[in-house]
């Protein structure tokens, strides 16, 4: 969900069976595509990024638009579903885990990688200092926007911390397997599991 260009969603497709990429923006659609129709453009652009080699891509790989509040499939299709930096930018985020659940088979995994506040009260410090003040700076200066950058650390803020969201998560009936921090808790891996197996 929220696969945007398709990148990271294309990493998984020599470790898994079937994989459908799902965003809500058809432009990004269109990106995840190309790089589907392009192999070439595709190796380019993955020698630009990967460290230990770019995936090949197979053909159990989809991409197509989709609203995270109203997925079209079917309910338990999937054994996993995956959102990436994501969450945070759908409207209403316990209605998209809800859905997201939905579509889970149980004993399926949810994957949820999100901002989050660091839980280190010294590195929050920095953190937020270039969060809120060098990071929309330079995004201002690249640019030329002023408010560029000034929307991604107002939505990390405003979002559930790891508490919260495992809340969330078990009032839209999944067991919460885990929480790993990265980054010195900037960034956070809930991973959870629908019950009812």
């Amino acid at each position: 969900i929220g696969c945007g260009t398709g990148l990271s969603t294309l990493f998984y497709s020599n470790h898994v069976g079937r994989i459908t990429g799902a965003d809500f923006a058809e432009n990004m659609v269109q990106w995840a595509n190309r790089f589907l129709e392009d192999r070439d453009y595709f190796a380019k652009t993955m020698a630009e990024y990967a460290t230990d080699g770019a995936p090949t891509i197979g053909d159990n790989i989809r991409f197509e638009q989709g609203d995270a509040l109203d997925l079209s499939y079917d309910d338990q299709t999937f054994d996993a579903v995956t959102v990436a930096f994501g969450l945070r930018n759908v409207q209403d985020p316990v209605a998209g885990i809800a859905e997201m659940t939905r579509v889970l088979r149980p004993g399926g995994r949810l994957l949820i990688l999100e901002f989050a506040q660091p839980s280190n009260p010294l590195f929050s410090s920095f953190y937020r200092l270039y969060f809120f003040r060098i990071l929309p700076l330079v995004g201002r200066m690249l640019s030329g926007s002023p408010d560029a950058y000034t929307y991604l650390p107002q939505s990390v803020w405003a979002f559930a911390g790891p508490q919260d969201l495992a809340r969330e998560m078990e009032s839209c009936g999944l067991k919460v397997l885990e929480q790993r921090p990265f980054l010195m808790g900037s960034v956070v891996l809930h991973v959870a599991e629908r019950e009812g197996m």
